[in-house]
């Protein structure tokens, strides 16, 4: 008799994580399913609340990994602050912490990871499954039929869950507390202007990895007359105290777990 499929899902704590789980559950039922979640120790506290709710919905093992380090402890060690093209953060983290889980506990030829990727964004898909090529790689929302917002939505009424808050604070995702180095100075904005303690504290560790890596980079760019400019949180928060808030619109998903190829690059 052969060995039962293993359905693991990337349960990231953002709302297409939780309706791409509960499809998995739906259609293969909860038995076979393991949810896992890589704690990058910066997620907002509600994210928790969330991680929980749906877990205990869906009635599936949840399974929490940990590298023990943020972010920025990463770009320490690092001496690398990660930007849109290189994440160590995400890696480390995130990457590798699944990666070895998987490696100790599930069989290639028997184990699904399903990932959280939407109809919308299906050129993200095939970058995945490159990337995690010993493994079957699938997106449940882009099953068909397509599940778009609407049905994430009615998925999340359906098992009685309100969604994580920072999407209420129109934050496009619900990773890493808000917080960014694929995020441009729209996502940055909105974070000091949501939640500036949180943005302050980030502006410090930056200033932090600085003063000990000098080498290293910001990665807010900026273009300008004399080319492109790359500026510190600090620098950026300076420029919106100093002028009117600039409308600008938080854009882009996460992109943990496809675009690895950059990221275990930088050292």
């Amino acid at each position: 008799m052969s060995e039962r499929i293993r359905h693991i899902v990337s349960f990231s704590g953002g709302k297409a994580s939780f309706a791409a789980a509960a499809r998995v559950v739906e259609t293969y039922g909860r038995s076979s399913v393991t949810l896992v979640f890589a704690d990058t120790l910066i997620e907002d506290e509600d994210l928790y609340r969330f991680l929980m709710e749906g877990q205990t919905a869906l009635h599936c093992e949840l399974v929490w990994l940990r590298d023990g380090r943020t972010p920025w402890e990463v770009f320490r060690d690092r001496k690398y602050i990660g930007n849109s093209r290189v994440a160590p953060c995400s890696h480390e983290l995130k990457i590798k912490q699944v990666r070895q889980w998987m490696e100790t506990h599930c069989t290639p030829g028997n184990t699904v990871l399903h990932l959280g990727i939407s109809w919308d964004e299906q050129e993200r898909l095939p970058r995945a499954q490159k990337n995690w090529n010993k493994w079957i790689v699938t997106a449940p929302l882009c099953w068909d039929p397509f599940w778009t917002e609407r049905d994430v939505a009615k998925c999340l009424e359906r098992y009685n869950i309100d969604r994580p808050r920072l999407y209420d604070m129109g934050f496009p995702h619900n990773n890493c507390g808000g917080f960014c180095v694929r995020a441009g100075q729209g996502q940055m904005q909105a974070l000091y202007r949501q939640m500036p303690e949180r943005y302050l504290w980030h502006e410090e560790q930056m200033e932090s990895v600085m003063r000990d890596a000098p080498s290293t980079r910001p990665f807010i760019r900026q273009s300008g007359p004399n080319g492109t400019n790359y500026l510190t949180l600090k620098q950026w928060r300076e420029q919106m105290d100093a002028k009117p808030w600039i409308d600008m619109e938080p854009a882009g998903g996460c992109g943990c777990f496809v675009d690895e190829a950059d990221e275990a690059g930088a050292s």
